[in-house]
This record gives C-alpha cells, sequence and structure tokens, in this order.
C-alpha cells in the first residue's frame, strides 16, 4: 500500500515536470515525440500519469528536453529552483563588481593618460 502510494506520487510528479519543462520550450507532446523518438500517446500516458518509463526513456526525453535526468524527479521549487536563482543573484553581484572594476579602471587610465598623478 505504501509503495503503491509512493510510486503514484512519482509517477504525478514526472508527468507534472514532463509537462511544464514541455511547456517552457513551448512545445506540443507531437513535437516532443518527434525530437524523442517516442509516440505522441506515450508522451500523454506520461504526462497524465498512466506509464511509466525506462531509464532509456528517461534518457531520450532529457536529451530532447536539455535537461538532466533527475529532473523529473524532483518536485517543483526544490533545491535546483533554489540552485537556479542563487547563481543568478551571484552573476547580478559578478555584474556589480564588474562594472565597478571597469569604472575603477577607466579612472585609472585617464590619470594615466592626461599625465596627472
Amino acid at each position: 500500500m505504501v509503495n503503491d502510494i509512493f510510486e503514484a506520487e512519482i509517477r504525478a510528479t514526472l508527468g507534472k515536470n514532463l509537462k511544464r519543462f514541455r511547456a517552457r520550450q513551448k512545445i506540443s507532446q507531437l513535437q516532443l515525440a518527434v525530437r524523442a523518438g517516442l509516440t505522441h500517446n506515450f508522451i500523454n500516458d506520461l504526462e497524465s500519469g498512466k506509464k511509466w518509463l525506462s531509464p532509456k526513456t528517461l534518457v531520450k526525453l532529457s536529451k530532447a528536453l536539455k535537461i538532466e535526468p533527475f529532473q523529473f524527479l524532483m518536485p517543483e521549487g526544490t533545491i535546483p529552483d533554489q540552485a537556479a536563482a542563487a547563481l543568478v543573484e551571484r552573476l547580478d553581484n559578478m555584474t556589480d563588481d564588474y562594472v565597478t572594476m571597469v569604472k575603477d579602471l577607466k579612472g585609472r587610465y585617464l590619470q594615466d593618460s592626461t599625465g596627472e598623478d
């Protein structure tokens, strides 16, 4: 009983994530099926939790959507999403640091080129 509930949750998570990743790329089930070498009906059954997939099929879908296989099994909003947000924040800070560095170098260059100390 517990295993059945757990399996149903995994299937539901996989189906939701498959649909979410497909929607992010603005492609239809048919387009994904063609990319992955699968059938439209199979994609539909995966998204609705009616079917399960083999590791080989998981890799095909991952490649077709250009994501890592584990992402299909992670509930939305878990660590990978948080890590992405942290990376974006870090990049924003790097941009600010870069702008500061360029302004500093510009100031030094202008000082050197005018002969001022």
